[in-house]
């Protein structure tokens, strides 16, 4: 089945025409800055150009898809959609117009992500009759222990959802399947680092533990979100400043983390300023490096030892000091580096030293689970139709 893979930002959106069939990206898309100068960076066999678009909306970058699949001889007979929050659904679902209602009640939960998301989704039922998927983030951490999804807060809001959700779930659930396609590792940590950061402990069992909670603002420090913070800081900001709590919880998600620290979100930049001596580049990139390692460690032990460290994402895949960093903190865990291999930036081939456990740079791919996803649902509902 070609499955049409979707994934919004607020001004942003990633397409992928995703063969099951042969397990293969046909055709991909990624266009940025939609609302300011967008440009779409396109992928075909091997081939990457960059085209300007003028479009300022995600509905006018919609025919444009679709002119494009039509240009290099595609179709496709579904369409699936990340949407990172779904709240306490258990399972990915198809679009109708209950589900949409249902999805749109965790907006609060996600407002960076899942109100847009939706807002694409109903453009192109306007457009299409094909079946379309909600492939959920959330839906892999359904395997959480109440011990790792708990928040001690009264009951009343816990009914109301007060909880620890887990995001990237898409792209960690493929880190754990590729990486048990490497080496046999029924216990993996992987590292999904980028402009948002994730870390999440996986046993054969599922999910056991997740460093983003409630939101994606929880966890290791990130491109521009503070990660975990006492709560009472909000609080104190409110009662201090001018903020409103919008503004104060709008620059804990924009304004933080490496751009607050640093004055630029890429970390490509900020490594190559720490080597050359800047102290707060350099600072930065301890606190990132040691919030890492404190959720490994706690990993570690709640898992019993680890079988595999994979490390995936912009910065997981591109930044050899950062691996080189934590590694070394790990040593207490018995970690160790092939440090020649670490600079080559190899995938897909272990990394380690030749002690201690096995450790990978993968390229994440959340497009081949969102595809699957996509396919198991249409199949199952292909199959109650016709009996």
């Amino acid at each position: 089945m070609r499955v049409l893979v979707l994934n919004v930002g607020s001004s942003s959106l990633k397409f992928d025409v995703y063969n099951t069939e042969i397990d293969l990206s046909e055709l991909k898309g990624d266009i940025q800055h939609i609302t300011t100068d967008a440009l779409m960076k396109l992928s075909h066999d091997n081939t990457v150009s960059d085209v300007p678009l003028a479009i300022t909306s995600h509905r006018e970058a919609i025919p444009i898809i679709n002119e494009l699949i039509e240009e290099y001889g595609l179709d496709y007979e579904a369409i699936g959609f990340r949407i990172v929050h779904g709240g306490d659904l258990a399972h990915h679902e198809i679009v109708t117009d209950e589900m949409i209602e249902k999805v749109k009640e965790f907006s609060p939960l996600a407002p960076l992500h899942n109100p847009i998301a939706m807002e694409v989704v109903e453009l192109f039922r306007e457009q299409t009759d094909k079946p379309i998927a909600l492939i959920f983030d959330t839906v892999f951490y359904n395997t959480l222990p109440a011990t790792s999804y708990t928040y001690s807060v009264p009951e009343q809001w816990r009914e109301m959802g007060i909880r620890k959700y887990g995001f990237h779930g898409l792209s960690h659930d493929y880190l754990y399947r590729r990486v048990n396609e490497l080496t046999d590792a029924p216990r993996v940590i992987s590292c999904h680092l980028g402009a948002g950061s994730s870390i999440t402990a996986t046993t054969r069992e599922g999910a056991l533990d997740t460093s983003m909670g409630f939101s994606p603002l929880a966890g290791v420090m990130m491109g521009t979100r503070t990660g975990d913070i006492d709560p009472a800081v909000v609080e104190f900001l409110a009662n201090n400043t001018d903020l409103t709590l919008a503004q104060i919880t709008r620059t804990l998600n924009s304004k933080s983390g490496f751009l607050a620290m640093t004055g630029t979100a890429d970390v490509a930049e900020i490594c190559v300023r720490a080597i050359e001596g800047d102290a707060q580049a350099q600072l930065a990139i301890d606190l990132f490096d040691k919030r890492i390692v404190d959720y490994i460690a706690q990993y570690y032990v709640e898992m019993g030892g680890v079988d595999a460290l994979v490390f995936a994402g912009g910065i997981g895949e591109n930044c050899p000091l950062i691996r080189h960093n934590i590694v070394e903190m790990l040593a207490p865990l018995g970690f160790t580096l092939d440090e020649q291999a670490n600079e080559a930036n190899v995938f897909d081939e272990p990394i380690n030293g030749p002690s201690g456990p096995a450790i990978y740079v993968l390229q994440t791919n959340e497009s081949v689970i969102i595809a699957q996803g996509t396919e198991e649902l249409v199949s199952e509902r292909e199959s109650v139709i016709e009996s």
